[in-house]
Order: structure tokens, then C-alpha cells, then sequence
């Protein structure tokens, strides 16, 4: 895999490593109590809540969210844009990552862009190879005692 490929795919988990800190923030971080009980490894895992996108949205940008209800039509909301908004933060931004990877495998197996076998070939210099090119070119003979 090329570094540029890597870049992309780092860069596609932004969004996942983005609501994983969120939550770790809202779980531990966001009172002293709390940072006090992580300085003192007083932590109980079982308590750990992850936040959906919903809650995120509702929270950060509530007037946003009261707009998008007015627009929409409330048979839609409740069929397409709820269940989405219920999935937990950490699925949502896993997505961008996981079609990237799939788009990136399909493109490996057909061979297409960033995997094309296609494209104009590269013109290799003179000097790559040259010792395995001349030692093709002429064979080597050793010589050996009888």
C-alpha cells in the first residue's frame, strides 16, 4: 500500500477518533470530579456511555436541529433521519473509513485508480538495474582450476 493510500485512509478515520474523544471527554474529563477520579484509576468501565449523533447535534447546534425538523416532513423524519441520528457517534464517523476501505478493495480487484495497470508506464533510467541488465546481457565465467 503506497503512503498515499495510508494518508487517505488515516484521514478517513478522523471522524471515528474525532467522537471517540468526544466521549472520552464527556465520560472523564468534562468535571474535576471526574478528573480526579481518572488521576486516582477510579474507573468504572461499566459507566462509560457513548453519545449518539442526535444528542452531539442536539447539544452543539440546537437551533440547526430545530430548523432541519421544521423542513422535513415528520412520516420522513421519523422513518429515515431518526434511526440515523440514534446510531452511536463512533459508528457515524467509522462510515467515511469503511467505504473508503471497500471502495479501495473494489478498486484493487478491477484494477482501477489508485491500482490501475493501465496508466501510461513509467520510463525507468538507464542506471536502474543496470548490473542485473549487463549481467543478463553477458554471462559470467569463472575461472576455475582443474
Amino acid at each position: 500500500m503506497t503512503a498515499e493510500i495510508k494518508t487517505f485512509l488515516f484521514i478517513m478515520l478522523i471522524p471515528f477518533f474525532a467522537a471517540l474523544g468526544h466521549d472520552l471527554y464527556v465520560n472523564y474529563f468534562n468535571t474535576e470530579a471526574k478528573i480526579e477520579h481518572v488521576k486516582k484509576l477510579n474507573i468504572d468501565p461499566k459507566k462509560f456511555m457513548v453519545s449518539d449523533l442526535g444528542w452531539i447535534i442536539d447539544e452543539y447546534v440546537p437551533k440547526t436541529m430545530q430548523k432541519a425538523r421544521t423542513k422535513i416532513d415528520v412520516p420522513v423524519w421519523r422513518q429515515k433521519i431518526d434511526p440515523a441520528l440514534q446510531l452511536p457517534s463512533m459508528v457515524i464517523g467509522a462510515i467515511p473509513f469503511l467505504v473508503s476501505s471497500a471502495y479501495l478493495i473494489l478498486a484493487f480487484i478491477i484494477g482501477i485508480w489508485p491500482f490501475s495497470r493501465f496508466g501510461k508506464s513509467k520510463k525507468m533510467k538507464q542506471d536502474d538495474f543496470a548490473v542485473y541488465k549487463h549481467a543478463q546481457e553477458k554471462s559470467i565465467r569463472f575461472k576455475r582450476r582443474k
